[in-house]
């Protein structure tokens, strides 16, 4: 192949002796074809030949100089990805199947010293997908590559600025933390996702308790307030049976101030509501019986029905 014919780091070396004793038309004359030459098959990191170039432009110019020199702005993003270049849809939450691969030519110096020059690339030209490569560098070469202080204490960094609660963030804890460290982590976010659910619920049922609150307040009579509670119950027949114990609850908390008086209609509407509770075990017989004895139709009731 064309790389065997010439030894590109050797021609860049020649390039740069030149560069500093003739004056630059004369240099620019001279090596204009075989720069473009360079510049052609230096811009894929494929062979063993074209990362000594690299090194080479390092040293003369610095890492930070190779995409200029090589005119391709993307030149390190596509030699950590096989060619493929970093888009936006390949975010912190996408795969890259392709990362690192095909760089088995490189080796345990080599590959870090290309890491440290693609680090350096992304926190300054890429900064928007830095966690990402650092992510993608821990999971797939990382474990192998660094010692393994060093790769702790880089995913350490990578999570602290990664997004919350990410299962990514996890796969690198699983990776770097000892069996023992992963066991308590696993077994302490168990711990705080249950504290969470529960604090969730707690102010769920609160939220719960002012609306019904809200809607006893906003009526005015005994008939009135009966009914809500009975259109309270019936709302939450079928779903949540926290929300029905609730308000279950303020009914009975109602009933310590005396015994409810409304219509014969609302009173069989709030009965069949606490019967149904006492089908799902929500509501014992003993206490069904208690509210019931406390709940009367009132005289306006009576007197409709004597008048009729």
């Amino acid at each position: 192949m064309a790389q065997d014919k010439y030894d590109v780091a050797a021609l860049f070396r020649q390039y740069v002796a030149d560069e500093d004793v003739m004056a630059e038309e004369d240099c620019k004359g001279k090596w204009s074809v075989m720069l473009q030459y360079i510049h052609s098959i230096g811009k894929d990191l494929y062979c063993h030949g074209i990362f000594r170039l690299w090194e080479e432009i390092d040293a003369v110019y610095g890492i930070q100089s190779l995409d200029r020199f090589m005119e391709n702005k993307e030149l390190l993003a596509l030699a950590v990805n096989d060619g493929s270049y970093w888009g936006s849809s390949n975010n912190w939450y996408g795969g890259r199947d392709r990362f690192w691969k095909n760089l088995g030519f490189l080796d345990k110096e080599e590959s870090v010293k290309l890491f440290t020059w693609a680090e350096e690339y992304f926190y300054k030209r890429k900064p928007e997908h830095y966690n990402d490569f650092l992510y993608e560098f821990l999971r797939k070469v990382a474990p192998e590559l660094l010692p393994a202080e060093e790769g702790r204490a880089m995913m350490e960094t990578v999570i602290s600025a990664a997004p919350a609660k990410s299962y990514l963030v996890d796969e690198l804890r699983r990776i770097y933390y000892k069996p023992e460290e992963w066991d308590t982590y696993q077994r302490q976010e168990q711990e705080r996702k249950e504290k969470e659910k529960e604090e969730a619920r707690r102010n769920e049922m609160e939220e719960w308790k002012k609306e019904i609150l809200a809607e006893l307040d906003a009526v005015g009579t005994e008939r009135e307030k009966c009914a809500v509670f009975s259109k309270k119950l019936r709302e939450t027949r079928y779903g949540d049976k926290d929300k029905r114990t609730v308000c279950l609850v303020m009914l009975e908390q109602r009933l310590q101030k005396g015994k409810i008086y409304a219509e014969e209609k609302e009173l069989v509407s709030l009965a069949e509501e606490l019967v149904s509770m006492v089908e799902y075990d929500l509501l014992d017989w003993k206490r069904f019986q208690e509210i019931v004895k406390n709940m009367e139709v009132s005289e306006n009731e009576f007197a409709g029905n004597g008048a009729a």
